[in-house]
């Protein structure tokens, strides 16, 4: 369990490292959002691509983004979060707030949601790369 929990946790800050946000979109909260610039991970109609909620202000419990790896069924217009973690500071830097590795339910996006313009842009077919 130790080991595990050692592992998530320096996965999180190699990718954090490392990684190269693309803005996707701004929700009227004043959070942007962008997904990992590496690419998205592909199946037949499922995605895969970590992202990035950027808040300008603090939210209720003090961390300004949050960090998921987040699960999209293009097909069906779904998507879900896979594990997720906040953060601090904005831009997914600083110290981490909260770890939360459970996954949650499929949920249906609406189109007029700001999640469902990060749907589109993960599903488009130049963001497709194939899996590792």
């Amino acid at each position: 369990m130790k080991k595990t929990a050692l592992f998530i946790i320096g996965s999180f800050l190699a990718l954090s490292a490392s990684a190269e946000w693309q803005f996707v979109t701004q929700s009227d909260g004043h959070v942007d959002f962008y997904i990992e610039n590496s690419g998205v991970k592909a199946g037949k109609s499922i995605r895969k691509v970590w992202l990035l909620l950027d808040r300008l202000t603090p939210d209720k419990n003090g961390s300004l983004s949050t960090r998921a790896l987040y699960e999209f069924d293009c097909d069906q217009k779904k998507g879900r979060t896979l594990q997720s973690e906040t953060f601090k500071n904005r831009m997914a830097r600083g110290e981490i707030s909260a770890i939360n590795s459970s996954s949650s339910d499929w949920r249906y996006i609406p189109t007029d949601s700001v999640i469902n313009d990060v749907l589109v842009a993960v599903c488009a077919p130049s963001q497709l790369k194939p899996n590792k």
